[in-house]
Formats: structure tokens, C-alpha cells, sequence
């Protein structure tokens, strides 16, 4: 799948350290969990907020787990 990421979400990347290499690892393995609009995928240290539209991974915004 494809991954789009928002504006707010590479500049919390930026902001947090968070390599495209770990936001692809959380995607892939982390637990999934499903919200209001969309979906949290938890995975190490991070936490990713995303949506799935045509086959593609919009992220929303990207957090570090406290």
C-alpha cells in the first residue's frame, strides 16, 4: 500500500525523530485499533493516527508513546 502523509504529520515526524522506516514498521506490525475516523496503529515508541482510502494509508498525525 501507498502512504500519504499529511502536512501536520511530517512536521510532527520532524519534530518527534520518527524515521519513514518506523512509520512503515508501525503500519505493518503494530496493533491496530479502530477510532471514530480511522485508525491507531501502536508499534515501539510510537503511536500513528491514519486512515485507509483506495488501497492508500493517509497519516493523520504521529505520537510518541508516554
Amino acid at each position: 500500500m501507498d502512504i500519504v502523509l499529511t502536512k501536520h504529520a511530517q512536521d510532527m515526524m520532524i519534530e518527534r525523530g520518527v524515521s519513514m522506516v518506523l512509520l512503515r514498521q508501525a503500519l505493518a506490525r503494530g496493533s491496530k485499533y479502530k477510532q471514530r475516523s480511522g485508525w491507531l496503529a501502536t508499534y515501539s515508541y510510537v503511536i500513528i493516527a491514519y486512515h485507509v482510502k483506495r488501497n492508500c494509508y493517509i497519516v493523520k498525525t504521529v505520537m510518541i508513546r508516554k
